[in-house]
């Protein structure tokens, strides 16, 4: 299915493709262009998986980093989404400047909602992780979108 594709890597493999046969300059940029070429060349499923890949690899340290924290689940869920959010609103207001307020209105209530339920959100996931163990907390998350398909039906 095309729709699915990503059209920043279709991107990077239509300008690898056109830059390549341009003077062969350095050989760091004949790598990257392999890579993003490579990266194009690769199925959906294949994407999906070195998505899900990546997010595996980035959810195992934290919940492992989190479990070693000798705080309580509340106190580290405080600390962390208090520093997220100084650290979003800060890049946010370094990219919108004086338009910031009025961003952060325009969201309105569906904006709002979605601000407070992944907060909600992370708290919760922090919360687990200091009451069972990090393969348990994971399994729970991998399996979520599969639990939510048989509860539609």
């Amino acid at each position: 299915m095309t729709a699915l594709s990503s059209p920043l890597l279709s991107g990077v493999g239509l300008r690898s493709a056109g830059g390549s046969g341009g003077g062969g300059g350095g050989g760091g940029g004949a790598a990257g262009k392999a890579v993003g070429s490579s990266l194009c060349e690769l199925s959906e499923h294949q994407r999906g998986l070195l998505w899900m890949t990546s997010g595996v690899l980035l959810m195992v340290p934290d919940g492992t980093l989190i479990k070693l924290i000798r705080a309580s689940g509340e106190t580290a869920a405080l600390w962390r989404l208090g520093l997220t959010s100084i650290t979003l609103a800060l890049m946010q207001l370094a990219q919108y400047g004086r338009k910031f307020p009025a961003m952060i209105y325009g969201l309105g209530p569906w904006g709002l909602t979605v601000g407070l339920l992944a907060g909600f959100n992370n708290m919760l996931f922090i919360i687990a992780i200091k009451l069972t163990t990090v393969a348990n907390v994971l399994l729970i998350i991998a399996t979520g979108s599969f639990w939510a398909a048989l509860l539609c039906r």
